[in-house]
């Protein structure tokens, strides 16, 4: 059961999207417990592919809106 919700709105953040993911995956709240819910706006650089890569080394639920 999910007990936390992390929204995040992205557009071409690669060069950021990074120092967010790796900041969420430092906390030390249970990651089981943690969904995270990407709203895209058309990105047309790496950023998905980048977050989907932290996706795979992660125990986060994960949700993609475009």
């Amino acid at each position: 059961m999910v007990k936390v919700a992390l929204g995040l709105c992205v557009k071409n953040s690669e060069k950021t999207i990074g120092y967010v993911m790796d900041s969420v995956l430092k906390q030390d709240y249970p990651h089981e417990d943690i969904e995270i819910i990407v709203v895209d706006g058309f990105s047309r650089d790496n950023t998905l592919k980048i977050i989907g890569h932290y996706a795979s080394e992660s125990k986060f639920t994960i949700n993609f809106f475009f």
